[in-house]
């Protein structure tokens, strides 16, 4: 789940959601947000600016070429006036001040907005027919905004219908998802996507091979579907074929694809029923596992450990919330398909996991780290 550097609120019961756009301030170069898309990594300064690092096989790092692999933060050509981003796997978009969107990289899918395959961009270029945005998030080749009046517009790749206009068409324009309003939260997995609505109440609609939807089958659902049995949600997210909520700081529940060898998908949500959460405070579910950020500052993560995605210094299999090493003092942390990244305390910032790109933005050539590593520092 990628956001701005404000926490969603922590109610009894819910609330209206307030404005968490980072301020646009001149020359602050503090990141206030991370996104991670399949091998790279995007950071927001507070100032507007965006920095890159990683893979950049489709021009997904902005940087004006294609297929130079990027080890080190490096500056998106072009853009001053961000204020939230959205890595999705071979592509990344940005929220303007003005409420536009920007996006550039593959476009294999439609993923730029235009409705059609297209050559990729190298740098950032606008997405026509979007106005009055005020959140973004990017799934595998999908992207879905919330405007001012609370509905929600998505465009890009819709082989699932993971665009919610209906149809099961490869590629569309931005579309206006029908019978959806009163969205205060999006979020988008590999190809569904989920909104939490005023009222807590979550719904879906997309690919449902693993019951990610939550609707208690597998059938694709090319339209809005209810959550089904699910108490009122105070935050959500959703990874690659799974969503996870919390109804309370202590209280997780989990639907879609097991990230557990020894378990089976589950298409209704489910309280957790392994570990022991208190305050959590942030979701971050990747591509077969999750992580969760506590009000400690600690980050736990569990499911499959390839790569290192879970932090602990082992690449094993965990069936239960194990912490990452090295981290207590995490403000904001992102997942990408086999690696993760959070936001400390300082300011700084530290990846773990796959570094077959240089996703981790670390000095390392290692094609992976199982412990945090230090990002270079951005400018």
């Amino acid at each position: 789940m990628d956001r701005p550097d404000v926490p969603p609120p922590m109610p009894d019961v819910a609330v209206d959601t307030p404005a968490d756009q980072p301020v646009v301030v001149m020359g602050d170069n503090r990141v206030v947000q991370l996104s991670a898309g399949a091998r790279h990594t995007c950071a927001l300064q507070a100032r507007g600016t965006v920095y890159c690092w990683g893979g950049n096989g489709n021009g997904q790092l902005g940087d004006g070429t294609s297929r130079t692999t990027r080890r080190v933060p490096t500056l998106v050509m072009g853009l001053d006036d961000a204020t939230q981003i959205a890595a999705g796997s071979l592509f990344t978009c940005a929220l303007r001040r003005n409420g536009t969107v920007l996006c550039w990289g593959s476009n294999n899918n439609g993923e730029l907005g235009g409705g059609a395959m297209g050559p990729e961009r190298l740098v950032p270029g606008p997405v026509a027919g979007v106005e009055e945005a005020t959140r973004i998030t990017a799934g595998s080749g999908h992207t879905c905004v919330i405007r001012r009046d609370e509905t929600v517009l998505c465009w890009g790749w819709n082989r699932f219908s993971q665009v919610g206009d209906g149809t099961v068409d490869g590629f569309r324009r931005p579309t206006v998802v029908a019978g959806l309003g009163g969205v205060v939260q999006l979020d988008a997995g590999w190809s569904h996507t989920c909104a939490r609505l005023r009222d807590g109440a979550v719904r879906c609609w997309g690919h449902n091979d693993s019951g990610q939807v939550g609707d208690g089958t597998r059938v694709g659902r090319p339209s809005v579907a209810n959550v089904t049995g699910l108490r009122a949600a105070l935050d959500f997210a959703c990874g690659e074929k799974r969503s996870v909520a919390l109804t309370a700081p202590d209280e997780l529940w989990v639907w879609g694809r097991n990230e557990t060898p020894s378990r089976l998908d589950d298409p209704m949500p489910a309280p957790t029923r392994f570990g022991s959460f208190t305050a959590i405070s942030q979701l971050a579910p990747g591509s077969g596992f999750t992580c969760v950020r506590l009000e400690s500052g600690r980050v736990q993560c569990w499911g499959r450990g390839a790569l290192g995605s879970l932090g602990n210094g082992s690449n094993r299999d965990q069936l239960l919330p194990t912490d990452v090493a090295m981290l207590d003092d995490a403000v904001d942390v992102v997942a990408g398909d086999f690696h993760v990244c959070a936001r400390r305390r300082s300011g700084s910032l530290a990846c773990w996991g796959n570094n077959s790109d240089g996703q981790l933005g670390a000095t390392t050539p290692a094609s992976q780290s199982l412990v945090p590593v230090e990002v270079m520092p951005l400018p």
